[in-house]
């Protein structure tokens, strides 16, 4: 969404077929990080296990997996990198859901963890992380600034919680995406939705011509196949029209012009993401 004035709007969706070239996309290690707090007790906890246990295999075969779970501690479910076609986690995540719940949400010193182990596996292979978290941010500048350490996307599904500004934050730092589930939803559904977004980019450098900007003051984060990017951006009075290029992972360059719409709300978009990007940087 760019929003030069209060009244108008750019919007647009990136998609594979019109946009992106296919087949393009290389396996990365995916980083699950797994609440395994008290408070995701139940159904949360259910639903939670069999979603991995289903999704987990359904990753390209020589993507690599790491699984920890946290709560006031961090366990590693492995003391290595598998291959996703080698991982068995049980009958329905069986072999996940008896490790059981328990104990606080320390989300901060969990993404410490990760950070290490990433640097230890992964070194400068693509990676992704994607957090199942129903928990709140106490130190949400602290948990911004830990998952930008981690140097990769980091995605946050959050289950039984309402939209929730500092894992959207986190998220959006980090080039991640950020999905809320209210009670009762489908939280396997939900995670087969990171599918597209837990593989290489095959673009980017994603570039906007000068005069425009993104309201958080970040660089437009790279795509993955079948992605798509909504971001509240601005420009100035004597911006051009705006056109976004980047660079395929074959190497070539990429552009699109997006369409223009009118949307009476644009500006309180921006608005919004400005305001949540100053607080985060305590400004």
């Amino acid at each position: 969404v760019a929003s030069p004035s209060p009244a108008t709007a750019v919007s647009t969706q990136v998609s594979n077929s019109r946009f992106i070239p296919p087949n393009t996309s290389t396996p990365v290690d995916v980083y699950f990080l797994l609440d395994r707090s008290g408070s995701m007790g139940g159904d949360n906890w259910t639903g939670a296990c069999k979603a991995l246990a289903a999704f987990v295999p359904r990753l390209h075969p020589d993507t690599r997996v790491w699984l920890a779970l946290f709560e006031s501690s961090v366990r590693d479910y492995e003391s290595k990198l598998i291959r996703a076609a080698d991982i068995n986690f049980g009958v329905e995540g069986s072999a996940i859901y008896t490790i059981g719940v328990g104990g606080g949400t320390e989300l901060v010193p969990a993404l410490e963890h990760l950070r290490a182990k990433k640097q230890t596996h992964s070194g400068e292979h693509p990676a992704a992380v994607l957090v199942i978290t129903d928990g709140q941010v106490g130190d949400e500048y602290g948990a911004v600034m830990a998952a930008k350490k981690i140097g990769c996307p980091v995605h946050i599904l959050g289950v039984a919680m309402t939209a929730n500004d500092g894992l959207d934050a986190l998220a959006k730092e980090t080039g991640g995406r950020a999905i809320f589930l209210a009670p009762g939803e489908d939280i396997a559904g939900a995670v087969e939705r990171f599918a597209p977004v837990l593989r290489a980019p095959v673009v980017t450098g994603l570039t906007m011509p000068p005069g425009w900007t993104t309201a958080d003051e970040t660089p437009l984060r790279d795509l993955c196949e079948a992605d798509d990017i909504v971001v509240a951006i601005s420009a100035a009075k004597d911006a051009r029209d705006l056109d976004i290029g980047g660079q395929t992972a074959a190497g070539t360059s990429w552009s699109f012009v997006p369409e223009r719409q009118s949307m009476a709300k644009a500006g309180l978009i921006w608005a919004r993401s400005r305001i949540r990007s100053l607080d985060i940087s305590d400004r």
